[in-house]
């Protein structure tokens, strides 16, 4: 079964651990090294989506040679099964099956146990006396999560059988309860509501408990999927013949059958339809409830008081026009948005807007959606900043700060606009006090938000929100090539590169794509502390992508390898390896893009410190899977950052386009280097836009403000009508 065919027509099984996980992509397709003996391994490829390092794995498919990278086995079909081997047995019992028991704890009970380990603990609790290592204390708490933990390894191993693989059934567990196992046999589509399963997998999991294809659940499974799939790249909507049009191709059905499908799911209230614009409930609850609450904002006068403009900002900087026109604004507005690029002068006209309000008596607040963000806007403005998810006061799955408990202030400036998707937007207007001002500050020609929405910029074109406009350079104009390339490349001109060492602005083009990764290592590692004063902790690599050789995924091993090798091992990272937290964690207080150094580990924990800014925050096992190396993060994730030096390798990809360029060269404080491949960065410029959205928040801002205008509804905004259900964070 596991020796090489001949011919790459012949469908086999092979059993075996996976070794490591070179690349994960969309809809879970893999790259993986797998053991098929002591002394044999072989490269796996295909739709392997929850695989982890460890596990033990029966994969069916074809033996296959690629012209670059060998003889693969190309997977149609995997599941994970519990393993024969001392070896696989040590990750299936840290895989979560014992809570509380990790890598290091698994390891001590095999060791001792042998490879009947389980068999033992059922027959007989008391054999965890013979391992070593482990306390009193500790080996209680094992035996007690034993026993308590009976129904979830009954369900894992049954997930197992039907195709999920350890760690995606332990998730489904907790996620569904005690009854998933039942549940999934009944509709395997429930699954989609799993962190990390999505159609494809659940799908998988359909197939193999025989699931008919044309089974109703697989049609509406799919429609709501895809649905998500367009929210998760942005979209608050999907048109419904686009939507009809991707479930026919995924299911192979007819566009009748998605119809009836969509039907059913409208009158179920899972979709809402919105004259042919397909929701999700709660994006459009978002939708309407944000531009309902924007419009009134907009339309409600302020009191009646005299306003005195200060003609300076407080260090004696003289205001340009447009800068004065922006406080003016700011005085006279119940809301208002302030944009311009990079030294365009936005944090002097903040700091004369906030000095405003201070003689004014107003309490301000300020907030950025990230703790980057926010820590620059209070270096720059001399008061305290937060993030806009500390400002509401997350709580898990909500938000306390809301239209019941809003909050404290007069005045709420957001920084970092441009990166707010609709749901948070949403909520920040629910919780902004009757009578308070907002001010949204940010760069409308960065990225838009990771999140669906594209609330910056559908706000100013929808007219309703008064705007100040700032286009004049003031920071460093006449040495910084930084900002005159990045404005250039904002208008579609081509960046320029004066060859000059005294320069802040390299560009290295024509760049041989697959030497491109050891470029890059070379420059962070070699090149630039030996000829100028920043060190590796200075520099952060930018890249658009996390695949290919030159993307995030890649470049982090080997930077790690070049500038990290002598770390201390400390779980699947080492001390000194620079992280980024990728989710939100409310527990920990460490939200989605914020960069830490693990500066160590605690053995007897199975856990990992990091430090974020001064603050260390202790992460267990299963927490720091939350965690992925930093060396080389993507353009997205540097959204509100800003870094000393910033390289940014090009290579051909459908990611290329202007404003992705355009934010990466924003991110540089001192210097910035971009490494393009032949044409990469004329293409980069040249392609404007290419992330457009489906979003209705334009429309619906000035559709409420004419029903506003024309007095068919009322301007107090705690109206019941305003009151929608609390969003989640």
């Amino acid at each position: 079964m596991q020796t090489i065919p001949s011919s790459d027509t012949e469908v086999v099984e092979l059993r075996c651990i996976i070794r490591s996980v070179q690349y994960t992509g969309v809809n879970g397709w893999s790259v993986c090294t797998a053991a098929l003996s002591p002394r044999k391994t072989c490269t796996l490829v295909g739709n392997l989506a929850g695989v982890t390092k460890g596990i033990t794995v029966v994969a069916r498919g074809r033996w296959v040679e690629h012209q670059s990278y060998g003889v693969e086995f190309a997977v149609e079909s995997f599941r994970e099964v519990v393993p024969d081997s001392t070896d696989g047995l040590r990750t299936y019992l840290a895989s979560g099956v014992i809570p509380g028991v990790g890598k290091a704890t698994a390891a001590k009970i095999v060791n001792a146990l042998g490879a009947d380990a389980m068999k033992l603990m059922d027959e007989d609790i008391a054999c965890l006396s013979r391992v070593k290592g482990i306390s009193d204390k500790q080996r209680q708490e094992i035996a007690k999560a034993w026993g308590d933990g009976k129904e979830r390894r009954g369900a894992v191993v049954a997930l197992l059988a039907f195709g999920l693989t350890s760690s995606l059934a332990n998730t489904a567990y907790d996620t569904l309860g005690d009854t998933v196992a039942a549940a999934v046999k009944q509709n395997p589509y429930i699954l989609t509501a799993v962190e990390g399963i999505g159609f494809i997998t659940a799908d998988r999991v359909a197939r193999v408990l025989g699931i008919d294809s044309a089974d109703p659940q697989r049609c509406r499974a799919a429609c709501l999927y895809l649905l998500q799939n367009a929210a998760e790249g942005g979209n608050v909507f999907e048109t419904r013949s686009t939507l009809r049009g991707l479930v026919a191709h995924l299911c192979d059905i007819s566009a009748a059958d998605v119809d009836e499908s969509l039907q059913y799911l409208i009158a179920t209230a899972q979709i809402v339809d919105a004259d042919g614009h397909l929701y999700l409930p709660g994006l459009y609850r978002a939708e309407t409830s944000a531009a309902r609450r924007l419009a009134v904002l907009a339309a409600t006068p302020l009191p009646e008081q005299i306003v005195h403009v200060p003609a300076k900002a407080p260090e004696g900087i003289v205001y340009d026009i447009a800068q004065q026109q922006a406080i003016d604004m700011a005085a006279k507005s119940k809301v208002m948005v302030l944009t311009g690029g990079p030294g365009t002068g936005k944090t002097t006209t903040i700091r004369g807007i906030i000095s405003m309000y201070r003689s004014m008596g107003l309490k301000i607040l300020l907030a950025a959606p990230t703790g980057r963000a926010a820590r620059r806007m209070s270096e720059a403005t001399g008061k305290h900043a937060v993030t806009l998810h500390r400002l509401l006061e997350a709580d898990f799955s909500s938000f306390r700060r809301n239209e019941d408990n809003p909050l404290d202030c007069d005045v709420l400036i957001v920084d970092e606009s441009s990166m707010i998707d609709l749901r948070l937007f949403n909520s920040l207007l629910a919780a902004l006090p009757e009578g308070a001002r907002l001010i949204l500050a940010g760069d409308v020609d960065q990225l838009p938000s990771v999140g669906a929405g594209n609330v910056l910029a559908d706000v100013i074109q929808s007219g309703v929100v008064p705007v100040a406009r700032l286009d004049k350079i003031f920071r460093q104009a006449d040495h910084s090539h930084i900002i005159t390339n990045a404005h250039r490349i904002n208008n579609g001109e081509m960046p320029v590169d004066d060859r000059s060492k005294e320069s802040d602005f390299f560009i290295i083009d024509n760049v041989d794509p697959e030497s491109m990764p050891q470029e890059v290592v070379d420059i962070v590692s070699r090149r630039l502390p030996a000829s100028y004063s920043y060190t590796p902790a200075d520099i952060q690599v930018l890249a658009p992508m996390h695949g290919g050789n030159a993307g995030t995924d890649a470049l982090n091993d080997l930077l790690r390898d070049a500038l990290n090798p002598e770390g201390a091992p400390a779980g699947e990272f080492r001390v000194g390896d620079r992280v980024m937290q990728c989710v939100n964690n409310y527990k920990l207080m460490t939200f989605n893009g914020d960069i830490g150094t693990v500066v160590g580990s605690v053995p007897a924990q199975n856990s990992i410190r990091v430090e974020f800014d001064g603050r260390v925050v202790l992460y267990d096992e299963q927490a720091a899977g939350q965690l992925k190396l930093a060396y080389a993060i993507t353009i997205h994730k540097s959204q509100g950052a800003e870094f000393p030096v910033v390289i940014v390798p090009l290579r051909n990809s459908r990611m290329l386009r202007r404003n992705l360029l355009y934010t990466a060269v924003t991110r540089a404080r001192s210097l910035c280097i971009i490494l393009a491949a032949p044409d990469c960065l004329m293409k980069a410029v040249d392609t404007r836009r290419g992330d457009e959205r489906n979003t209705g928040l334009t429309e619906r801002l000035r559709q409420e403000a004419a029903a506003i205008a024309d007095g068919m509804k009322e301007l107090e905004p705690g109206a019941e009508r305003l009151k929608a259900s609390k969003n989640e964070p």
